[in-house]
Formats: C-alpha cells, sequence, structure tokens
C-alpha cells in the first residue's frame, strides 16, 4: 500500500527532472546561438570551434603539466616568464605553467577580453576567454539535477604579469615601485640597438587584441574596448583612444600632429638626459611649424616689412627657450630639427636648422612629383628663421660664430637662410612620411645620419614606436611615479621669464 501511493510522488519528480533536462537544453542552445553571433558579428573578431578546442586543450594541458611537475617535486624556471615575483602566487606549480602559456602563446592573443588593464592575472585573463565561449568548458555535472556549472575559478593577483612595468624599468624579477618625479626615464631605446623586446611585445599585442577587429574596414575596435579607462600618459599629452596607436602601428597611415609631438618631446629626453648624446641640437614641435607659416603670410601681406614681424612672437619665445616641454634656449645650440607638416601635400618633412653654417638642410622622404620643390615647400622658414634670431641679437651673444665664412659672406643677418636638400636618404613607398621624419631625427641626434639605412623596415619601426611608447606609459601607470614638469614657462615682451 506504501508503494502504491508513493508512485504519483515517482512520477512527479520524472517529469520534474525532464523539464529540468529541456531548460538545461535551451540555455545550451542560447550560448551556441550567442557564440555564432559574436562570430559573425562585424565589430567582433570571433571565435571558432577549433580556436575554442585549441585554448581550452592549451589550459588543461598546462594545469596538467603542472601537476605533474608539483608531484614529482619539480618547478617552473624564473625564465618563463616572471621570476621570484611569481613566489607571491598560490598553487605556483600549475599557475606558472598557465601564466607562461598566456604570454608566450599568440593563440591566446587573439582572444578577445575587456579590460583595459594587462596587470590582471593570467588564470583572470583565461576565465574571462572561457565565460565568452558556448558552453565547451562545465566544472561538473551534478547528476542529480541534471545542471550544469561553468568553470569559474577564484583568481589570485600576482606579480607575474606586471613585472615588466613594476621593476628596474623593464627588467623582470623585482617588484620595487619608485615614487615621486622620475626625469631621466627614457621612452625609446639605443638607436643601434635594432631589436624589440620580446616580453614587451607580446604585453603590446595582448593589450592591442582586445576588441579588435582588422577585417571591419571601419571600426577598427568594439566602442567599449576603443576608449581607454585610464589614459595613457605622455606628459605633453594623454591618449586614450586605441586609434592612436593603430595609425602609429600601422604601415601606410598618416601620422597626426600628435604622433609626431609625443615622439619629439621623447627625442627631446633624449638629447637631454642620455649621456651617449653629444651634440648641441634640440627639436621644435608642430606649433612652432604653424607659428612660422602664420608669420610668414602676415610678413608677405606686410610688404615683407621686417618690422612687422613681432619681438615678442610665439615663435620668438621658441628661440628664447620658453613655451615647449623639455625646451632650451637655440643660444646653447648647433642645430635644432624641426617637424613640418605640409598640409596641402599631406605630407612630413624634417628641416635641419645648422646655425654654424647659416643654412636650413631639408630632410625629405619624397622627392618627386609635386614633392620634389623642396626649396618652395620650406622658404617660409628660410625666411623667418634669420629674422627672429635678429630679435633677440642672437649673434652678438654667439662669438664663436665665424660671419666671414660660408653662408654668411655677403649676408646680412635678416637675408634668407640657403637651403641645402639633403641627398642619399631612405625614400617612402607609402604614405609612411611621418616615420621617415621620426627616424631622421633620431638618427641625427645620435650623430648617425650619415648611417641611416637605403631603406627601413617600415612595419618594424612602426611596431617599436609602439612597444616602447606603450611600455613607457604602462611603466608610470602601474609603477606610479610622475614625469617632473618640464614647461619652461612662457616669455614676456622684454624677453624675460613670465613669472
Amino acid at each position: 500500500m506504501g508503494f502504491l501511493s508513493s508512485q504519483p510522488d515517482a512520477n512527479a519528480d520524472k517529469e520534474k527532472r525532464k523539464k529540468q533536462d529541456e531548460d538545461d537544453h535551451a540555455k545550451f542552445k542560447d550560448l551556441n546561438k550567442k557564440s555564432k553571433d559574436d562570430e559573425d558579428d562585424g565589430d567582433d573578431q570571433g571565435m571558432g570551434g577549433d580556436a575554442v578546442s585549441s585554448i581550452v586543450k592549451e589550459v588543461i594541458k598546462g594545469i596538467n603539466e603542472g601537476d605533474d611537475k608539483s608531484k614529482k617535486g619539480g618547478s617552473v624556471t624564473k625564465d618563463d616568464v616572471g621570476g621570484e615575483a611569481r613566489k607571491n602566487m598560490v598553487d605556483s606549480s600549475a599557475i606558472d605553467v598557465v601564466v607562461a602559456g598566456v604570454i608566450g602563446s599568440p593563440n591566446l592573443f587573439d582572444s578577445q577580453g575587456t579590460e583595459d588593464s594587462i596587470t590582471l592575472s593570467a588564470m583572470e585573463i583565461i576565465n574571462e576567454k572561457i565565460e565568452t565561449i558556448e558552453g565547451s568548458l562545465k566544472k561538473e555535472k551534478n547528476l542529480e539535477a541534471n545542471s550544469y556549472e561553468f568553470a569559474k575559478r577564484v583568481p589570485n593577483i600576482g606579480s607575474a604579469l606586471r613585472s615588466p612595468f613594476t621593476s628596474d624599468f623593464g627588467s623582470i624579477g623585482s617588484s620595487s615601485k619608485p615614487k615621486g618625479e622620475q626625469s631621466k626615464l627614457l621612452a625609446f631605446s639605443s638607436v643601434a640597438l635594432d631589436r624589440i623586446d620580446d616580453l614587451q611585445s607580446k604585453l603590446f599585442e595582448q593589450w592591442f587584441k582586445v576588441g579588435f577587429n582588422d577585417r571591419n574596414k571601419i571600426k577598427k575596435f568594439k566602442e567599449r574596448d576603443r576608449k581607454l579607462k585610464v589614459p595613457l600618459d605622455f606628459a605633453i599629452m594623454k591618449i586614450d583612444d586605441k586609434m592612436w596607436f593603430y595609425d602609429l602601428l600601422t604601415p601606410g597611415r598618416n601620422l597626426s600632429c600628435s604622433h609626431l609631438d609625443v615622439c619629439f618631446y621623447y627625442l627631446r629626453k633624449e638629447i637631454k638626459y642620455n649621456e651617449s648624446v653629444n651634440s648641441f641640437v634640440n627639436t621644435t614641435d608642430c606649433f612652432f611649424a604653424a607659428q612660422i607659416f602664420e608669420m610668414y603670410n602676415e610678413f608677405v601681406k606686410n610688404d615683407c616689412d621686417i618690422e612687422s614681424v613681432k619681438k615678442d612672437s610665439k615663435a620668438s619665445a621658441y628661440v628664447a627657450g620658453f613655451g615647449m616641454y623639455c625646451s632650451r634656449k637655440w643660444i646653447e645650440l648647433d642645430n635644432v630639427l624641426m617637424p613640418i607638416n605640409l598640409i596641402d601635400l599631406a605630407h612630413w618633412i624634417m628641416c635641419i636648422f645648422d646655425i654654424r653654417l647659416r643654412c636650413l638642410k631639408v630632410c625629405n622622404s619624397m622627392r618627386f612629383g609635386r614633392y620634389k620643390n623642396s626649396e618652395k615647400l620650406v622658404r617660409a622658414f628660410a625666411v623667418m628663421l634669420p629674422i627672429l634670431l635678429s630679435h633677440v641679437n642672437f649673434y652678438d651673444q654667439r662669438k664663436d660664430i665665424d660671419k666671414s665664412t660660408g653662408y654668411f659672406q655677403g649676408k646680412s643677418e635678416t637675408d634668407p637662410l640657403e637651403i641645402v636638400i639633403v641627398q642619399d636618404l631612405p625614400q617612402q613607398e607609402q604614405c609612411d612620411c611621418g616615420v621617415f621624419v621620426i627616424k631622421y631625427a633620431e638618427y641625427f641626434i645620435h650623430g648617425l645620419i650619415d648611417k641611416i639605412p637605403k631603406e627601413l623596415d617600415i612595419p618594424f619601426v612602426r611596431k617599436k614606436l609602439c612597444v616602447e611608447l606603450f611600455v613607457h606609459a604602462k611603466k608610470k601607470e602601474v609603477s606610479g611615479y610622475e614625469s617632473p614638469s618640464e614647461y619652461p614657462g612662457r616669455m614676456e615682451k622684454d624677453g624675460k621669464k613670465k613669472k
């Protein structure tokens, strides 16, 4: 009798379990559809089943290998990723292998995350990728309720991924964090060191590819991933858009004034703080070039009257050493490197004002067609620079210059400069003129302009600039230091510093 009375309850339980199975099937069907939609979405880079399987196998393999090493008393060497810095991580035998896989495997870089920061632990990164894939992974199956749970592990934030930024500015294995102002930290490696640090390159790739889809011709990044939560600080400006790096990285993409200004700022720091640079040289920025063109137009409108050129102009402030970060007085220099954006031609060139020879040397990466007549393109600088020097009594303060020789002969102080076209420079094949200008300046600063390669490896040069600028900004962000204020102030009408 008891058995008969329990039969309806058994049927009810069977129906309940059947409904649970149907709900679970519907849940996985929805996840499969969502994964497929993500893969086909024009804004996403998607991930097929093969890629999912590859990641899963790699993660599981890494954990198993770590467990085997732990059982055998083995360990992962410090060369895998973070050295002694990984002592802070729990379950080190297993996790270290996975961390090494995240940094060393290019396949994982193709996965998409949602964070701008690269200081997350390796396990957190892996879990974020797994959670976006259709239910390929499951933590366990509850046989009684036929319900599934996705694998989700609580990560321990270790220092392995942070070590390239928190150590001695690039070396791995130290956790020291310099605080306060640091002025002598340079963004670019030596021009003679023609390579990219492998670990830094992979960290940049990992960060850059979050939300990136090169197949989309208009929107290269998902909007939520394109805008940075924490802007990258380059002292003279802060960059909060990944498209800035996309333009710098991609061959054939035009560079903006912000690209040239950032790179030339760090070249000025190179001049100031790198003891191997012995030249009396400095650079200007894009604003200075714009001021020269504006002054020249006014000068022509006033029938080339020298008195119409203001002595307290913004361009004059540059000559006096004001108005620009990491600036120097021209009276201390022999050469001034000037990036010039020829807006009408959408073309970058660089001029070298050789003060001792009194001439303007033009470095042009495209000397054909409408770009060939360099003399006409830079005439504004040849005319205005001598007038600016005259306004500050420049040559009265430079007794070391012999004005009876060279291009000084038969010239007054305000006569236009002689224009000289620099020959045998590497020439561009695509719209890479801005990159050529940066490399011309870098080689000149180090006294190697005559040794510049006849052909530049543009993809390599662009990536090197991106990696080193990115790493430098991340060092500042993670290590907690700031660049000191290198702004020299403004010039008053009498030529003195404004207090």
